[in-house]
């Protein structure tokens, strides 16, 4: 199984590089047009393999590289150091673009997908026909509640990964991000 994952993962990274070359080609005339079509397209194909295939993250390097090496410099025009593809990495709300890294990504996606919707995969695995009324609120609330706490542990986890990325920041720098 674990063999079938990688081998239809690296197929559709594979795709993704060359998806990739080709929005970096397109950035360096039209920026605005790159990042929106990676932004609103691109990434979201990534994000549903890293939603429902365990333990694929490595796979992703091929990615990350592109992004580090060749589309954001080329969509912001200016060098990506490690440290600023740190800052990049982060939601717009805390300084960054918001484009992730997703080697670091993958596995969380996974977890967080799993831990949201345990309470709909325990249904489904029972085979029941029909729901009662009442199963289905509480069901409804079970995954409400499910929701939130993975909002609320993602939010959790941006904030400490924005006191790391500031943390590591000359002075200087650290008003800058603050003024944002």
């Amino acid at each position: 199984s674990s063999g079938i994952n990688a081998e239809y993962g690296e197929k559709k990274v594979a795709e993704w590089v060359g998806e990739l070359n080709s929005l970096t080609n397109i950035a360096k005339s039209e920026p605005q047009t790159a990042f929106s079509a990676f932004s609103v397209g691109l990434s979201k194909r990534w994000f549903f393999i890293m939603r429902t295939t365990p333990g694929i993250s490595e796979l992703f390097q091929p990615l990350e590289e592109v992004l580090q090496s060749s589309f954001l410099p080329t969509t912001i025009n200016r060098h990506v150091t490690p440290s600023h593809r740190d800052v990049l990495a982060l939601p717009a709300r805390d300084g960054g673009v918001g484009v992730f890294n997703p080697v670091t990504t993958a596995d969380t996606e996974y977890t967080r997908s799993i831990d949201t919707t345990a309470p709909l995969s325990k249904v489904i695995l029972e085979q029941c026909i029909t729901i009662e009324p009442e199963r289905a609120w509480a069901l409804a609330t079970e995954l409400k509640s499910a929701k939130q706490i993975m909002v609320t542990s993602k939010r959790a986890a941006e904030k400490n990964t924005v006191q790391c990325v500031v943390s590591h920041m000359s002075a200087s720098e650290q008003r800058r991000h603050e003024e944002l």
